[in-house]
């Protein structure tokens, strides 16, 4: 870290930061994270055998890794710090960190709703009059969250101006509502998912084992719809904000996008 970032850490430590609240959501939800899904591929390898459920289901946890070292290296740069207290320099660098950040999500939230949706395929007997349907379900989100990675490259021209506001000519469209129409979606997919285990399963015989499996999966949704939920009026008062890396509400936005 050079002499200007650490005169910029210092200052704003001084004015109050959110680093060890960001700090707080890491340090709970990644090793309860890498806990699962070892546990998971675990008890797949020893008792039964490794599906294309657990693969996205790791494929999943890899982007959330990724997601988590970019949030890292942001904070280095200004993230959980006042805006008045970050230099150019370090904007420029805790942008390119923050648009990492916003590939990753997607991503790893779609691999992990994909994932939920193929576990459930594989609690059906082989034939199921649903199994199209869940595979068209699964379809939908992976490419709906393709789609919305893709535009994320799109969202200003050049690329470049979305972390240095300086390039003469740059343009951005609207980033709030493409940010909303997501969340809205990922709603929507929420409680397709939380519906899937009273429909699925309430009038077919499953051993134990996999009903409290489906429980443990159907907690896990539980959990994403809740963070949704939650993220929403955090992303508009973060949006509408004047102080947007310090935020009071930017902890909550980004452990709720984070573990969601």
């Amino acid at each position: 870290m050079d002499v200007t970032q650490a005169l910029v850490h210092e200052r704003a430590i001084e004015l109050g930061t959110r680093i060890a609240i960001i700090y707080g959501f890491m340090g709970a939800f990644a090793p309860l994270s890498f806990i699962i899904i070892f546990l998971r591929m675990y008890s797949r390898w020893r008792f039964s055998h490794i599906g294309l459920d657990d693969v996205f289901a790791l494929l999943g946890f890899a982007l959330y890794m990724g997601l988590i070292m970019a949030t890292v290296f942001a904070t280095q740069y200004g993230l959980g710090h006042h805006i008045w207290t970050i230099s150019e320099e370090a904007g420029v660098l805790m942008q390119k960190c923050g648009f990492t950040s916003q590939v990753l999500y997607p991503s790893a939230l779609g691999a992990v709703k994909v994932s939920i949706v193929l576990f459930f395929i594989r609690c059906l007997p082989v034939v199921h009059d649903r199994k199209n349907a869940l595979f068209w379900l699964a379809s939908f989100i992976a490419v709906e969250e393709l789609t919305f990675t893709i535009a994320l490259f799109a969202q200003c021209q050049p690329l470049s101006f979305y972390w240095d506001k300086t390039i003469e000519g740059g343009t951005c469209f609207n980033q709030p509502a493409f940010y909303y129409a997501d969340a809205a979606l990922n709603l929507a997919t929420d409680l397709c998912i939380l519906s899937l285990p009273w429909i699925l399963f309430r009038k077919l015989n499953v051993s134990k084992r996999h009903r409290y499996t489906v429980v443990g999966i159907c907690s896990l949704s539980v959990f994403t719809l809740i963070s949704s939920i939650v993220r929403l009026p955090y992303l508009l008062d973060l949006n509408l904000s004047k102080d947007p890396t310090c935020k009071p509400g930017l902890p909550a936005l980004f452990g709720w996008s984070v573990n969601g």
